[in-house]
């Protein structure tokens, strides 16, 4: 939108979420020299503040709950306890009577506010209709994957393996409703990532933990299938699309024709 010199001098301006009087003044200038119009910056900056605050809400951690107890230091080793451990990460004492809020829930909630933010904005979601008040599905599909590739993967293993084991479900389930959908594939692509992410992340912090071999199998599995795919030659490929497809052709006049 802007040119390079103006976007980095806007970026170091908003680096701490924050634009004091006399950076507002130095960005105006600058504009006004490349020939921008102040009240079209002003807009573009504060529309990046809004989205800035929002994504640090989203990522804010939510309050403990009563369920924690006042647990401050392990009853075991005496070492300090993070206010959403569910064990003691220096001699792995697991605390009892403590429930932590799952990941999962908290990222649906957070996807779900997207949404809901729209919907009290008056703003409708289609993918036909295009001006004020209408927003695409693409638009708001990349806004939620932003959500998911920034939130962070937790590091209590039964949250974790929760976590993962969701990401691998919402892949599958976010169907396209038509062919090469891109709402769809935005989505799939950001729960995959964050599913891979996860398995990365079990793997450095339970390594050989039984928990985590059929997530970390099925990773492996799903990697060689896209491997032997990509190293198929292009007459390979036709031969089992055609094999395949002529198959369910084959079992659909079957059924028709008894």
């Amino acid at each position: 939108m802007f040119s390079k010199e103006l976007e980095s001098v806007i970026e170091a301006a908003l680096a701490d979420g924050v634009l004091t009087d006399k950076e507002r003044a130095v960005l105006h200038r600058r504009a006004a020299e490349e020939g921008v119009d102040p009240d079209e910056l002003d807009v573009v900056i504060e529309g990046r503040l809004a989205k800035m605050k929002r994504e640090e809400d989203w990522l804010r951690p939510a309050p403990p709950s009563d369920k924690f107890g006042n647990v401050q230091k392990c009853p075991r080793c005496g070492e300090p306890v993070e206010p959403m451990a569910v064990k003691c990460s220096a001699c792995g004492y697991e605390f009892r009577n403590v429930e932590a809020l799952k990941s999962s829930q908290r990222l649906a909630e957070k996807l779900d506010a997207i949404d809901e933010d729209y919907r009290k904005r008056g703003i409708v979601v289609s993918n036909r209709v295009i001006g004020e008040g209408y927003v695409s599905p693409e638009r708001v599909s990349e806004e939620k994957a932003s959500v998911i590739k920034n939130f962070p993967v937790p590091t209590a293993k039964e949250d974790l393996l929760d976590f993962a084991i969701s990401m691998q479900a919402r892949a599958k389930n976010t169907k396209s409703t038509v062919i090469l959908d891109a709402a769809a594939n935005t989505m799939r692509t950001a729960y995959n990532a964050k599913y891979e992410e996860c398995v990365n992340k079990a793997r450095i912090l339970f390594p050989n933990d039984p928990m985590f071999l059929g997530v970390v199998e099925q990773v492996k599995a799903d990697k060689n299938i896209k491997n032997i795919w990509a190293n198929m030659s292009i007459g390979k490929k036709v031969f089992w699309v055609w094999t395949v497809g002529g198959a369910i052709i084959f079992i659909i006049l079957s059924l028709f024709l008894q």
